[in-house]
């Protein structure tokens, strides 16, 4: 009986302890990580500055009051940033704008990311007729401005938020596609992957099982770097009166609805202005920073010592 109880708990030390290491193993990487962050003020700030335009975004206000008697009115302790030309608070509307703003960004790259990638896939899997034709397709969209295909697209089919994202993901899948497939053929060069080929292990499950998870970080860097590209094309769009109509908002179109006013009423404009270019350059910040600490030969050149032991 005593020899019995203690097999059962012995093997229960061995079902227990793997998973208790696993923990541990994450806990610490994550204290690296953050460790990592702390010590980069710039990325910090950037991460901060995003943390709080989505805080921002989703506290955000859906109806603004409007006060035709504060029309123009400038900065004061209660309104910060001041009134546009409707009597309407620009702080509330700088954060009603970024959920739109955000929204355009993260869902257009990841639409285009998916097809992107699953293109890339194909063509650098399959070889031959199909990456041939595949990459000439790439060549000619790559060869066509963003904002001039965008702007075609929202010509022929109009505007509005759906139709905005769709010119982007169309605009911007191609570089999502070329990537991955540079970086399937050399995953495919693999010896693991030719074992996997040589036990007749299914392409399906060679896809899934070991192509894949070659390209999650290298993908992701770049998706993190696109989402500011969306993000400015958008407001470019917007600006130019072919994007995200009233009574939506983004920032572009509080540029587009401030630029007649930065003699009388400078606020209007520029607060909107700030908010995109900050956001865009910290998201590029936070994209460097991951592609840094991911890669094997900068990462380990700030490695803090003993982080990881």
């Amino acid at each position: 009986m005593t020899e019995q109880a203690t097999l059962s708990s012995a093997s229960t030390t061995e079902w227990i302890g793997p998973r208790r290491r696993q923990s541990q193993s994450r806990t610490r990487r994550t204290y690296f990580w953050m460790r990592r962050l702390s010590r980069d003020k710039l990325t910090l700030f950037a991460v901060l500055w995003l943390a709080l335009v989505v805080i921002a975004a989703v506290a955000a206000p859906a109806f603004i009051p409007q006060d035709l008697r504060k029309s123009l009115a400038p900065p004061e302790l209660a309104h910060p940033l001041g009134f546009d030309a409707l009597g309407r608070d620009v702080l509330s509307r700088v954060m009603q704008a970024a959920r739109i703003s955000l929204a355009v960004g993260i869902f257009s790259i990841l639409l285009s990311g998916v097809v992107g990638v699953a293109v890339g896939v194909t063509a650098g899997y399959r070889r031959g007729l199909v990456d041939d034709l595949a990459m000439r397709t790439v060549d000619i969209q790559m060869s066509i401005p963003s904002l001039l295909f965008a702007l075609v697209i929202l010509y022929v089919f109009g505007t509005g938020f759906l139709v905005v994202v769709a010119a982007i993901v169309i605009s911007r899948w191609a570089l999502f596609a070329r990537v991955s497939r540079g970086l399937v053929f050399s995953v495919r060069q693999q010896p693991y992957v030719e074992s996997a080929f040589a036990i007749g292990a299914s392409d399906a499950r060679i896809v899934l099982q070991h192509v894949l998870p070659q390209l999650l970080t290298p993908i992701a860097t770049l998706a993190t770097i696109d989402v500011s590209r969306a993000i400015l094309l958008e407001a470019s769009l917007s600006f130019l009166g072919m994007g995200i109509q009233p009574p939506a908002n983004s920032w572009g179109l509080m540029l587009a609805e401030g630029r007649n006013y930065l003699t009388v009423a400078w606020w209007v404009a520029v607060w909107p202005g700030v908010a995109l270019t900050l956001t865009a350059l910290c998201i590029t910040l936070l994209a460097s920073w991951l592609r840094a600490v991911t890669d094997p030969l900068q990462g380990s050149r700030a490695l803090p010592v003993g982080s990881l032991e």
